[in-house]
């Protein structure tokens, strides 16, 4: 059976999910109400926070399969939890899965929301690089992809 992610972060880049899945997936804009996209100390992704009265703005990708969303959970790894949301997207509410930050590592946030363009201009060429190694195996620890050199680190 299909599902649906919201995506907030780096994965609402479609050329970064489809380094990590291999291919490619329908997508249109969307947001989740109560939510905020939180910058974290020292890296260059994001993460999802509570947030009464705040909206975070995204993408909803359509169509991910099993295998695409357990590779995301190894992916996202342990700072990150896979929860279902209600999403607003071109009129309707679906449900999505998406990837919270655990209230465990709210310790890392910055006290800012997280720059989409920012990220993109400083470091979705690299990201994309190390996003294709760890679908093709060569990264096998997400945790090394994400805090290496550029991809995972946040000059400030």
């Amino acid at each position: 059976m299909s599902q649906e992610l919201f995506a907030y972060g780096t994965l609402r880049f479609a050329p970064v999910l489809r380094a990590l899945a291999g291919r490619s997936f329908a997508a249109r804009d969307a947001e989740l109400e109560g939510f905020a996209v939180q910058r974290l100390r020292g890296r260059a992704y994001p993460g999802l926070v509570p947030a009464p009265g705040s909206v975070a703005r995204g993408v909803l990708y359509l169509g991910l399969d099993a295998a695409t969303l357990a590779l995301l959970d190894r992916f996202e790894g342990p700072w990150y939890e896979r929860r279902r949301v209600r999403v607003r997207s071109d009129g309707a509410e679906p449900w999505a899965f998406t990837y919270l930050l655990r209230p465990a590592r709210h310790r890392e946030l910055a006290g800012a929301a997280w720059d989409a363009e920012r990220f993109a201009a400083r470091h979705l060429a690299t990201w994309i690089a190390a996003c294709r190694a760890f679908r093709l195996g060569a990264v096998r620890d997400a945790a090394a992809l994400r805090h290496a050199e550029p991809p995972g680190k946040e000059s400030p």
